[in-house]
């Protein structure tokens, strides 16, 4: 594009004439520049113009064309890089003035240009990537589209564009929801753009390397529930420091997806992707196995989800404690049903095992804590309940001191399945772990934990999970950790 253009100001202009001596139309330019300006003559012919004659000004900005036929005229000026302004513009009837004088004003003018663009920002969340740029001149022409463009491959970028919404000029920001599923650690090239009439202006490139988003900023303070992953990764929730942390199979801490709304509840998929249960405010968040929110699941209806557990089809239990009752949810977050038969009351949490029915067929069943009715409730996976074992614990006598605690509970806060199908039920209040039968509830082994604060030692315990190698976990909360205080036989 050439740094100024041509623009021609053309006049129509109605000549008559009975005599074609006198028939003379003259004038002036003035302004900016005033010899060397080309004015043009076009005669109307059968409704097209016909370059009559030429001439261009002289160092005063004077022109004339004389001997002029009767005709209808088209008379025009110009000038590479100046505007020409018609001055007095009206019909003239020469043979009532035959000798007319018609001027033209010449302004200098700055040909448009493409925006001009600076100053790229980035900001970077766990879950948002904001970028920018800032607009400095519009090129002289109004900006119609900001935005911004982004690649892993390097300058030049102009892929992946995104408009922004505004017009307006100096710094702007969006956030690009598609930068979510760059992994972490890649280098990202952006730029931000703005476009005229005259076309895309870009801001220089920028680069930044995506951030960890599962990055360790924190400590655990009070592990509250507990899951595990694919190679017996560890995931434990803690609503104090809003976040879920994440360990390896030796308990060393890998990761944390921060900033959450008081989670809790927590279960994790074949695929390690994270599923959280917000008591704050009330639903279920579904994050990628980066720490990438992918959906939101039962806002609006779950209430306190205080745990999770996910069966073969990976349909998701929801134990909702303040609403008495189970949600299940399809993998694609629609519900599925919900589950409230016995009168459960304050379940608080769930559990999944699947067994041989005896035909070779495997069977899945939910096993609840019912926290307040003193009772684990077994249903089957269509809701319907199967039966039901625990109690609440009694004294063995009424002045006696010694309490009566097998096979009953006295705060049931947790229950986990082992390799050889047993169950193991958490007292919170009690600081034991009893293994019991699936089926009866009766005593299989010895109960294990006792009130403390030295390891293997419990205090305010609020979940246990066995993991692949028969290692049972503990959430130790007023301890401030995780530990392994059991270990069971693998078959």
């Amino acid at each position: 594009m050439n740094k100024k253009t041509l623009l021609v100001m053309l006049v129509f202009m109605f000549i008559s004439t009975s005599a074609l001596s006198q028939n003379t139309i003259y004038g002036t330019v003035t302004g900016d520049v005033q010899e060397g300006v080309t004015v043009q003559l076009k005669q109307i012919t059968c409704g097209s113009a016909f370059l009559t004659d030429t001439t261009t000004t002289d160092s005063d900005g004077y022109y004339a064309f004389g001997g002029l036929e009767e005709s209808r005229y088209v008379l025009g000026a110009e000038l590479d890089g100046y505007v020409i302004v018609p001055n007095k513009l009206r019909v003239i009837d020469i043979p009532q003035s035959p000798i007319k004088a018609f001027d033209f004003n010449v302004i200098e003018y700055s040909p448009a240009d493409v925006p001009v663009l600076s100053k790229p920002v980035v900001s970077q969340t766990e879950i948002t990537t904001t970028l920018g740029a800032t607009i400095d001149s519009d090129g002289g022409d109004p900006v119609f589209e900001r935005g911004t463009v982004w690649n892993i491959t390097g300058p030049p970028v102009t892929e992946n564009a995104l408009a922004e919404g505004g017009t307006a000029l100096g710094a702007f920001s969006h956030d690009r929801p598609d930068l979510m599923n760059v992994p972490a650690g890649t280098t990202v090239y952006f730029c931000g753009y703005a476009e005229n009439d005259m076309g895309i202006g870009y801001a220089p490139v920028h680069s930044f390397a995506v951030k960890d988003r599962l990055e360790v900023k924190n400590a655990l303070t009070h592990p509250a529930r507990l899951a595990l992953g694919p190679g017996d990764q560890l995931y434990v929730s803690d609503p104090k420091v809003k976040s879920i942390f994440i360990y390896d199979s030796s308990l060393q801490l890998t990761g944390e997806l921060k900033d959450l709304d008081s989670p809790v509840g927590v279960t994790v998929d074949s695929f390690g992707t994270i599923y959280v249960g917000n008591t704050g405010a009330g639903n279920v968040e579904k994050y990628s196995s980066e720490g990438i929110l992918l959906e939101t699941i039962g806002a609006g209806s779950v209430r306190m989800p205080t745990d999770l557990t996910l069966d073969q089809d990976d349909n998701l239990y929801v134990a909702d404690a303040q609403s008495n009752l189970i949600w299940v949810f399809r993998p694609d977050g629609t519900l599925l049903r919900t589950i409230r038969k016995g009168g459960l009351k304050f379940p608080i949490g769930v559990e999944i095992a699947y067994h041989d029915d005896g035909t070779g067929q495997m069977v899945g069943e939910l096993y609840v804590a019912d926290k307040e009715n003193y009772l684990v409730k077994v249903f089957d996976l269509q809701g319907n309940l199967q039966r039901s074992f625990g109690g609440m614990v009694e004294k063995e006598g009424m002045f006696s001191t010694t309490w009566n605690w097998k096979e009953k509970f006295l705060s049931l806060q947790s229950i986990t399945m082992d390799a050889q199908g047993r169950l193991h039920a958490l007292d919170l209040y009690m600081n034991k772990i009893q293994i019991l039968d699936r089926v009866t509830g009766a005593t299989m082994a010895a109960a294990y934990g006792e009130y403390g604060t030295e390891p293997g030692q419990l205090k305010l315990p609020l979940d246990i999970i066995v993991n692949s190698v028969g290692k049972v976990i503990v959430a130790n909360a007023e301890n401030k950790k995780v530990e392994i205080i059991y270990t069971v036989t693998v078959p």
